[in-house]
């Protein structure tokens, strides 16, 4: 090989180096655009799919939680000989606190009496309700509700006397079934439920029975001089019972 071919091919194998073309600095970051957007795409859509699902699983729990309540609720309605609902209205909320006791309600061939206790929640603090049950229950046995939780997220709960309209159009009071309402809330979403209960047991002696309300309001516990307002009782401050109570008891 001449010292003149040695010298073309050298050239000819640095130009080639020189040709060769790799990435520029503004394609290099077009590509760690592309990539980031790429990146952060994927990224919303699974956020947003573990949200729908979080979502979708909080909803079904509430469901859940609501249909068992009322099942339960329900059932100790049904086979109760003897149900009394007491509710004590707070004047903060606006919402009353029920009390509901059962008698008559059969575990293994003996009687229990069941209390079932809803504490209302404050809207304005974002204070859910809960509601409380004891299958054996003991009236001088020190409460212990924590321990007996049957579900909380209640919005809203109501236990009252069923009614319906005659021919007449007049409102008939039926005294051995209750109307169950309650509102579970989870993350802005409510669940809705309603039912009716029917007493079916009768008591031990063959009687018939009786299903009574009372109804407290806590307002009426420390009632002011009647110069400043009628706190609505009678004479030596006795609470006036309501009419419906009274219908119930005879």
């Amino acid at each position: 090989m001449t010292k003149e071919q040695f010298m073309q091919d050298t050239v000819c194998i640095n130009n080639k180096k020189v040709n060769k073309k790799g990435f520029t600095l503004v394609e290099l970051l077009v590509c760690v655009a592309i990539m980031a957007v790429i990146a952060l795409t994927l990224a919303q859509f699974v956020a947003s799919s573990t949200g729908a699902y979080r979502r979708a699983s909080g909803i079904t729990k509430m469901q859940e939680s609501c249909q068992d309540a009322l099942n339960q609720i329900s059932n100790i309605v049904r086979n109760s000989t003897s149900l009394t609902i007491t509710k004590e209205a707070y004047a903060e909320t606006g919402k009353s606190k029920i009390t509901m006791t059962s008698k008559g309600y059969m575990v293994d061939g003996v009687s229990k009496t069941i209390l079932l206790v809803y504490v209302p929640g404050n809207d304005k603090k974002d204070d859910y309700g809960k509601i409380y049950v004891d299958y054996d229950y003991d009236a001088n046995a020190e409460e212990k509700y924590d321990e007996l939780l049957l579900t909380d997220m209640v919005k809203d709960f109501n236990v009252s006397l069923s009614t319906y309209k005659d021919a007449n159009g007049e409102i008939i009071t039926q005294n051995r079934t209750v109307d169950i309402f309650i509102v579970l809330e989870k993350n802005e979403k409510e669940y809705t439920q309603t039912y009716k209960a029917s007493l079916r047991n009768s008591s031990s002696e063959g009687q018939t029975t009786e299903l009574k309300i009372q109804i407290n309001d806590k307002n009426q516990m420390n009632p002011t001089p009647d110069s400043e307002k009628n706190d609505g009782t009678g004479e030596n401050n006795e609470p006036v019972v309501d009419d419906e109570q009274v219908e119930n008891d005879e």
